[in-house]
């Protein structure tokens, strides 16, 4: 992409998707706010005017107020999390979920999650060691890690559940939450995230009657004041 020629924005043409940081760079020296009609919607892409819209009262991370936005199913589990997850929270309760949640990043807490996560790396790595030929490292390293290392922090599991089924569940549920995505996606997403919420819920029952050295317990112990957390608030929070 050369600088002399017209900025054109166009987040999903195969450039852009290859490799995005040409234009990204050139909107934070040409453009930083800039307002897509075709999408209506703003596309900020410098770090101080993020920091700055996070704290403007004016502005809300409530989807439900986008002109666009469309209602979920009555009893989905997407109209649960917008009308009781933590952007739907006016901004005292958002403060003091978020200040709970800070109880689990402690310096004990990191240094936990660095074992956690290392532990994880090396079960995936040491199959590897000593291959010969081809290996998939997108299927079997790059792909299945993040999910296993949330598993892992959070103390979430399901008996019997792999990690291959764990990270499937999970890339089907994030997929739900995009704005641009058919319905056949949105009801895959729905019943991925029902499972892996019963997991979390059944988690947070087992830890709140007997405390582990994970996130979880973290939060079934966290208070602020006479303030904790609800079952529904750390489910919402972690699934």
């Amino acid at each position: 992409m050369s600088a002399a020629e017209p900025l054109e924005v166009q987040l999903d043409s195969p450039e852009a998707r290859k490799n995005p940081f040409p234009l990204l760079h050139r909107l934070r020296e040409e453009d930083p706010i800039r307002y897509l009609a075709d999408q209506d919607l703003w596309l900020v892409t410098r770090y101080q005017d993020i920091y700055d819209l996070y704290n403007d009262e004016r502005v809300t991370g409530d989807r439900r107020v986008w002109t666009h936005y469309k209602r979920p199913p009555e009893g989905s589990i997407f109209r649960w999390i917008d009308d009781y997850g933590l952007m739907a929270l006016d901004r005292k309760a958002h403060a003091q979920q978020r200040k709970l949640l800070g109880s689990g990043f402690t310096p004990r807490g990191i240094e936990r999650m660095d074992r956690q996560i290392r532990d994880v790396v090396d079960r995936y790595a040491k199959p590897l060691q000593g291959r010969r030929g081809v290996v998939d490292v997108m299927a079997e390293f790059t792909t299945p890690i993040p999910n296993a290392v949330i598993s892992a922090i959070t103390g979430v599991a399901a008996a019997g559940v792999s990690d291959a089924e764990f990270s499937r569940l999970a890339q089907e549920t994030i997929q739900g939450f995009f704005g641009f995505v058919s319905d056949e996606v949105k009801e895959r997403a729905d019943r991925a995230y029902v499972h892996l919420s019963k997991w979390v819920r059944d988690t947070v029952v087992a830890r709140r009657d007997k405390p582990e050295d994970d996130l979880i317990s973290d939060l079934v112990q966290a208070r602020e004041g006479a303030y904790r957390f609800t079952d529904d608030d750390i489910v919402a929070q972690v699934s």
